[in-house]
């Protein structure tokens, strides 16, 4: 493996690693928020994002190389090289280089989407339960204040009786209830509203992590198959001769 597909390989890997990091069940999304609005964290992203974006321009490059490799070993050039058990040999050695770099490019793009993905879910996840705990605090509030609400009420009327002064302090009270009332199933209504979108934004975290956790064993099965044909190939062509 030559240094450039060295550097992919491991530019995988790190891949695979950060996916499996944020993936973790361990770190909340609150502290990966944290980590993402950090100081240095945002530094390191301002300053590298060229260097990403040229990263990425290399990527592509090497895939369209890797596939240009795989269409150069063609079925004409393999029938002559039936009768050359050498050569047939080293044919299927460059075909499976060949196909395990276009895998490891194509893996390698299709998890920098997915990592790009993973940070927005994380950080949608962590704005999403700062809002649903807030909406709560906000809705525990304006009950316990309705209840004191009504608390004082009975007990002015349990005070003052069932004269004339009760019957025209009724009304007021009532309309200042219902006022409340509504106030109270308004939030009621947005904090449902946030737990539904923060349900279908783990739901959303949780297919992403699945398929991160697929497409190494994905990948590996992928190169065992195509490594475990190529050697049968060559007794097969050997046995021919």
């Amino acid at each position: 493996m030559s240094l450039q597909w060295a550097a992919v390989a491991t530019f995988f890997y790190a891949e695979i690693l950060a996916a499996v990091l944020l993936c973790s069940p361990f770190i909340s999304p609150q502290k990966w928020l944290k980590i993402f609005r950090s100081r240095l964290v945002r530094q390191v992203v301002n300053r590298g994002k060229p260097y990403f974006s040229v990263l990425l321009l290399i990527l592509v490059l090497l895939f369209m190389d890797a596939l240009w490799e795989m269409r150069k070993f063609d079925s004409s050039e393999k029938k002559g090289l039936r009768n050359n058990t050498v050569a047939l040999e080293q044919y299927h050695m460059k075909l499976y280089r060949a196909q395990w770099n276009l895998h490891l490019t194509s893996f390698s793009l299709l998890m920098s989407l997915l990592l790009r993905r993973l940070v927005t879910l994380q950080s949608q996840q962590a704005l999403l339960q700062a809002s649903r705990e807030a909406l709560r605090r906000q809705a525990l509030g304006a009950l316990e204040a309705a209840q004191r609400f009504l608390d004082e009420n009975e007990r002015l009327r349990a005070e003052v009786g069932s004269d004339g002064a009760a019957q025209l302090s009724t009304p007021p009270a009532s309309e200042e209830n219902q006022c409340l009332r509504e106030e109270l199933k308004k939030l009621t209504e947005e904090l449902e509203n946030s737990r539904r979108n923060l349900e279908s934004a783990q739901d959303e975290a949780q297919a992403l992590r699945k398929r991160c956790e697929g497409v190494p064993q994905e990948h590996d099965h992928s190169a065992e198959q195509q490594h475990h044909e190529a050697g049968e190939r060559v007794p097969e062509d050997q046995k021919n001769k």
